[in-house]
């Protein structure tokens, strides 16, 4: 879990305000927009599995 997260910033640096959410039950007001929610409604989930071959194996190093 991340505690901040920063798509498209310039620069690493949290901005002037804070979010009043957390990742629990602690937040003040009735939104989680800034906090984990506020994430998962502007991002889609993917999960990709792939197969990394060493060198030397796999198919494109074994042509005969």
């Amino acid at each position: 879990q991340a505690g901040m997260v920063g798509i498209n910033v310039g620069v690493p640096a949290p901005l002037a305000y804070f979010p009043f959410s957390g990742w629990d039950y602690s937040f003040f007001g009735d939104l989680h927009v800034q906090g984990k929610e506020g994430v998962l409604f502007y991002t889609r989930e993917k999960v990709v599995t792939s197969r990394w071959h060493g060198i030397g194996d796999g198919e494109i190093w074994h042509k005969d």
